[in-house]
């Protein structure tokens, strides 16, 4: 199934990729231009520039991950295969390979499509994980979670229990001693301070494991 999910994730990047294109012909000449699809160089174009991005992404390997979750890994792989895509076409245009693609909108498909790709993916990992959350708090048997210490580690494991199925547990704050921490979300999760607020807010929120 995780085959089949990578597969898909690589056809909506390239159906991206074209919509981006097209955008960024009609912006490069201020939405004055007349594109005709059905004309041969321009189809010409778009195989030439699905090709040369199918192969950046799948060297890049930007269809992994973010089923689960996206990260500065990630959004590095998206940066670097789009850069690399750019390369790859402002070679064939100085080769004169393709001629009648002018190079300002290479780099403009390189901002617009980089952009939208980062956006797609965060917007998936924020709804994925809104919804397993929502689905954990009315999952009958599921426990609350108090984590003690808001470092790195703490953040961690919040972020592993929140973005796992498997754990029928869901996260509803930290327990720090640092008073800087108090109010602020880590790992998405509002972040408590003392004893005396684990106190306090146990009664309240009806803590049930710690």
């Amino acid at each position: 199934m995780k085959k089949y999910k990578g597969i898909l994730l690589m056809i909506f990047d390239l159906l991206l990729v074209n919509l981006n294109f097209i955008f960024a012909v009609y912006l490069r000449f201020d939405f004055k231009v007349e594109f005709d699809l059905i004309q041969q160089p321009t189809v010409l174009l778009f195989l030439v520039i699905t090709v040369v991005y199918f192969f950046a992404f799948l060297i890049g390997k930007t269809n992994r991950s973010v089923w689960d979750r996206i990260g500065v890994d990630e959004g590095l792989r998206i940066f670097v295969a789009n850069f690399a895509a750019t390369v790859i076409l402002l070679t064939l245009k100085y080769l004169n390979l393709i001629p009648k693609l002018p190079g300002s909108i290479i780099v403009l498909l390189f901002f617009i499509n980089t952009l939208f790709q980062e956006i797609t993916r965060f917007s998936y990992r924020m709804f994925r994980t809104i919804t397993l959350r929502r689905s954990k708090i009315k999952r009958e048997g599921s426990k609350r979670v108090l984590i003690y210490g808001a470092g790195n580690a703490g953040v961690l494991i919040a972020n592993e229990i929140t973005n796992s199925p498997d754990y029928n547990l869901y996260v509803i704050g930290f327990i720090d001693d640092n008073p800087y921490l108090k109010g602020k979300f880590l790992g998405g999760t509002l972040s408590m301070v003392r004893m005396q607020c684990l106190i306090k807010s146990s009664i309240s929120i009806r803590l049930m494991k710690l």
